[in-house]
């Protein structure tokens, strides 16, 4: 059962005990605090989407319900350099001061849900998700307003596990994902017309057309559109070249964007 109590002692760490990693000094460079609270959320350079939430959740909830940061108010920000992640942010605030009872209670908040506040941090995944779409489907896409927010209302809907967060980061779905979305929607861009032909493809969308073009081939006679004539079935090595001769569509296509 998550612990609920609003005592510092119960659940805060004091300063004078703290630090960062099993490798560092404890109580380092504030002597004065050594006696002083330390909140439950800290941040540094390498911090994901859910401890920037949590961190900018804390610092308003503590301005809001003790007043600006600093010593007057019972609570300050400290930062700090450090050998690993470049530099962390922590809270610390007085004993027996208001701020030191809302840390607390935010300590107790987190103890049985890890996040702060649900829409900040649904609100960062959205916009991560929507700023990797453009990163990688830019070049495809036609432009319009908002296309990026159409293309993930769509992947949400037919393919949702292009969707889920990647550690603790926002969703990054893939370019194939996009480009069909984009075709779907519409929004492809005219200088996009080897992705509608389906040439960013993955392996198994190489093979689903093999099978179909092998089927057709071997299953009997076939009318040609061109030559209004019947045609007897291809034996299996002209099959083969065909597959081949996709592949090296794929490889010349990969190439001019770069890909290869």
């Amino acid at each position: 059962m998550p612990r609920k109590t609003s005592d510092p002692a119960d659940c805060l760490e004091r300063y004078g005990n703290f630090r960062p990693t099993p490798m560092d000094h404890s109580g380092a460079f504030l002597p004065d605090r050594a006696d002083w609270f330390v909140g439950p959320v800290s941040h540094n350079r390498d911090s994901g989407l859910l401890d920037e939430s949590n961190w900018d959740a804390a610092v308003k909830v503590m301005t809001e319900d003790c007043g600006p940061e600093g010593e007057d108010n019972g609570w300050e920000i400290h930062r700090f350099g450090h050998w690993g992640p470049g530099w962390f942010e922590i809270i610390i605030a007085r004993p027996n001061s208001p701020a030191a009872v809302k840390l607390a209670e935010l300590a107790s908040a987190l103890d049985g849900y890890p996040v702060l506040d649900d829409v900040d941090h649904s609100q960062r995944e959205y916009d991560g998700a929507i700023e990797n779409i453009e990163s990688e489907g830019a070049r495809y896409s036609d432009g319009s307003e908002g296309w990026a927010a159409e293309v993930f209302t769509w992947l949400w809907h037919n393919e949702q596990r292009e969707c889920d967060a990647v550690d603790d980061g926002p969703a990054y779905p893939s370019r194939e994902a996009i480009v069909r979305a984009l075709i779907a929607l519409d929004k492809l861009s005219t200088d996009a017309d080897d992705a509608r032909d389906g040439w960013i493809i993955n392996g198994r969308s190489i093979a689903r057309q093999f099978i179909a073009r092998r089927k057709a081939l071997l299953a009997g006679p076939r009318f040609n559109i061109d030559t209004q004539k019947w045609e007897p079935a291809e034996p299996a090595n002209h099959v083969h070249d065909y597959f081949n001769s996709l592949l090296r569509k794929v490889q010349r296509w990969n190439w001019r964007q770069g890909i290869l």
